[in-house]
């Protein structure tokens, strides 16, 4: 018994020093799935091999209360569309039996709501007993690379479309893939050069111009619960915000009031004739 768990613990190790991937199967409660066991590479004596490194990923599968992929009803599902840049992470909850992880950011600019200074995001997903606990499958969820992954990261400026309850200042992000935008990855970028960035970027202009037209979730509409929405604004805000999308939407070309004057014809060549003598 003993030579045959040695010669299994040998197997084992030649197949991952060989870089060979290993699959698992969990039940976890939630759904059964193959999970693959995360590889990253280490060199030893000038020879590459791979060892285990990160934990067991376990995708959650729920449904979402609208189609975020419309961005009048983001923006009319949310209660503040915002760009941040990610702080630090300062903690992690379970909502149920969901991990969530919280992430300290910095405002730079808004697009819906009157966000400042710095604020906790939310995020739904995050590691519970060493499995990272994700609700997209098509994406990365494991990176080193910088404002890559599942998981908000630190130093990375996100545009962030999130809700809120009134007891409490959290701005949850949920897992739709339209939730979330990526700013930039440069953590040394100044405040001023994000709020450059941002207002520049295509993805933050497509949800300020889906503002004024934005689609109310009608449980919201019930429970009074529709704050930041653009109908509640004042005509001075919403004056502001048509003069912001006005802004980087090229004018069409006004017609001159007369029609332009033709250029005089040429005139005739003179033809001079000469008479012998």
């Amino acid at each position: 018994m003993k030579k045959h768990i040695l010669i299994f613990a040998f197997v084992v190790a030649l197949m991952i020093s060989l870089g060979v991937s290993l699959y698992v199967k969990t039940n976890l409660g939630i759904n059964n799935s193959t999970l693959p066991v995360i590889t990253s590479t280490l060199t030893i004596n000038n020879m590459s091999s791979s060892l285990i490194k990160t934990p067991i990923i376990q995708h959650i599968h729920g449904e979402f209360a609208a189609n975020f992929a419309d961005d009048r009803i983001l923006l009319g599902g949310s209660h503040n569309v915002f760009v941040a840049k990610i702080i630090k992470q300062i903690g992690n909850k379970t909502q149920g039996s969901t991990p969530k992880t919280q992430f300290e950011a910095e405002v730079i600019s808004n697009i819906k709501g009157h966000l400042q200074g710095k604020v906790i995001v939310d995020q739904f997903g995050g590691y519970r007993d060493g499995i990272l606990y994700v609700f997209i499958e098509d994406i990365p969820v494991v990176s080193d690379a910088p404002g890559a992954g599942y998981l908000l990261q630190p130093g990375s400026t996100y545009l962030l479309a999130t809700r809120s309850k009134a007891d409490d200042d959290w701005h949850v992000v949920n897992s739709f893939p339209n939730v979330t935008t990526l700013i930039s990855q440069n953590q040394n970028l100044t405040t001023t050069q994000l709020k450059t960035l941002s207002e520049n970027n295509p993805k933050a202009r497509q949800l300020l111009q889906a503002y004024p037209n934005e689609i109310l979730l009608n449980i919201d509409i019930s429970r009074n619960n529709t704050r930041n929405s653009y109908q509640s604004l004042s005509p001075g805000e919403k004056a502001q915000i048509q003069a912001r999308i006005a802004s980087f939407t090229p004018s069409p070309q006004t017609p001159t009031s007369t029609p332009p004057v033709a250029p005089p014809p040429p005139a005739p060549s003179s033809t001079t004739t000469s008479t012998a003598n």
